[in-house]
């Protein structure tokens, strides 16, 4: 696939209080067409930062930003042209004009008529099934409802590149997993490019082809989502629940097969490489006074917490 986005080198830093701070250090990587990247870390790590210098929002101190394999210098007028945006905590609509009235105006801005614009958002309104608060005043819905809105005015052309900072802000269960069918949607049948910043791990682990894990300015980590989780899944953890504490012996039995963390009085964790061990542990656990036991596998949450910490 076609590259959209690449970002190579960037890095920007803040003076507060006579102390410089480097909010965005040095960082690197791409966005390809039809693909969906969540760009992950702590609060203050720089994704909102690095959002708003690809959007020309915030200067760059150095490195560099292509769009469609164009050098982006002064002039980035065909980027947004191109991009679909929603960033978060901004007022991304006009929350006195309804769906339909942003729609109308969002759609002229980028070149298309009231009719089509129109059409087009209450068809994206169905998908979300909100086409009945089409003409309610958007300050007057639900910040769930608010944030649809301005993901459908940011969709409404079709862009190739998408920036979605937080989208899942104020959605219910029920609705963030019709935004994760939808962006999938989008990408697959669209061939946009989508990145992603949220704090809703299942979410990114669900709907990402990428990650890109920030922390203080730097990516630490990035992979694809099957890869880091075969990674961070190639030891295998099996919580067990014993009828009354282990034994000395019955616990060092244990540890000579692979790590073991006590829990609770009665409740073990057992890490273990995947394999001829698994014999090992089950025969070894046949002659203890077991209740349960249950294979834990670590999710994106964990490779979260193990980078960050």
């Amino acid at each position: 696939m076609k590259t959209i986005l690449e970002v190579k080198n960037l890095t920007k830093k803040f003076v507060n209080n006579k102390k410089i701070i480097t909010a965005v250090n040095d960082i690197s990587f791409s966005i390809k067409q039809g693909e969906i990247v969540s760009f992950l870390g702590p609060n203050g790590a720089g994704k909102t930062t690095t959002i708003k210098i690809i959007l020309d929002l915030i200067n760059k101190d150095d490195g560099e930003i292509f769009f469609l394999d164009r050098k982006l210098n002064n002039n980035v007028s065909d980027l947004l042209r191109n991009t679909g945006i929603v960033l978060e905590g901004t007022r991304n609509i006009y929350w006195n004009l309804s769906p339909i009235e942003n729609f109308a105006y969002w759609g002229r801005c980028r070149g298309i008529s009231k009719r089509k614009a129109i059409n087009s958002g209450i068809e994206l309104l169905a998908k979300f099934g909100l086409v009945g608060k089409k003409d309610v005043p958007v300050k007057d819905l639900s910040l769930g409802m608010q944030q649809i809105v301005s993901v459908c005015c940011a969709v409404l052309t079709s862009p190739q590149l998408l920036l979605l900072d937080e989208p899942t802000l104020g959605l219910d269960i029920k609705t963030i997993k019709k935004m994760e069918a939808f962006l999938k949607e989008l990408a697959r049948d669209k061939k946009t490019g989508i990145l992603i910043t949220t704090h809703q791990l299942e979410f990114a682990q669900t709907i990402s082809d990428s990650i890109l894990l920030i922390n203080e300015g730097k990516i630490i980590y990035t992979n694809s989502i099957r890869q880091a989780l075969d990674k961070f899944n190639s030891r295998k953890q099996y919580a067990v629940d014993f009828e009354r504490c282990l034994t000395n012996e019955e616990y060092e039995c244990l540890k000579k097969i692979g790590q073991i963390e006590q829990l609770s009085d009665k409740k073990y964790l057992v890490n273990i490489n995947t394999g001829e061990k698994l014999r090992f542990l089950l025969a070894s656990l046949s002659k203890m006074p077991i209740l349960e036991i249950k294979v834990r596998t670590k999710k994106l949450e964990d490779i979260f917490m193990e980078y960050i910490r």
